[in-house]
């Protein structure tokens, strides 16, 4: 199992692994990992307001369950989390500039992301993860 502590730790660990990115001038990378410090982040988030201790790993009873939540969506996650509302209310503009966010951004050419677009990347997932 995957537990909410788990997802948190990985948020985490993620977060900083951007940062010494960012650091090396590694930006297409940084942009590429940033969107699992926030998906780990609203996965905890679901976990907390579902009252579930974490996500079943193969071999669970209920594997339809977890099924749509196995995913990179973070449109689809933050409406799960619970938190949608107050996100939208209140951070709307740096929601905005997250959400498009897609594993398939490790397949654009090198020199697509600027260190300011890594670092604006960073600092709204960081609001909105607090948020969470």
């Amino acid at each position: 199992m995957i537990t909410a502590d788990d997802f948190r730790q990985v948020s985490d660990e993620r977060l900083d692994d951007c940062r010494a990115l960012l650091a090396a001038g590694r930006y297409d990378a940084a942009m590429y990992l940033s969107g699992y410090v926030l998906e780990a982040a609203l996965k905890a988030c679901i976990c907390d307001t579902l009252g579930w201790e974490g996500f079943e790993e193969h071999g669970d009873d209920r594997p339809a369950l977890f099924r749509p939540l196995r995913v990179h969506d973070l449109k689809m996650l933050l409406l799960y989390s619970g938190r949608e509302a107050y996100v939208l209310s209140y951070l709307e503009t740096q929601w905005n500039n997250v959400k498009d966010w897609t594993p398939e951004i490790r397949y654009e050419p090198g020199g697509s992301a600027s260190r300011r677009q890594v670092e604006q990347q960073l600092a709204d997932i960081e609001r909105v993860r607090r948020a969470l």
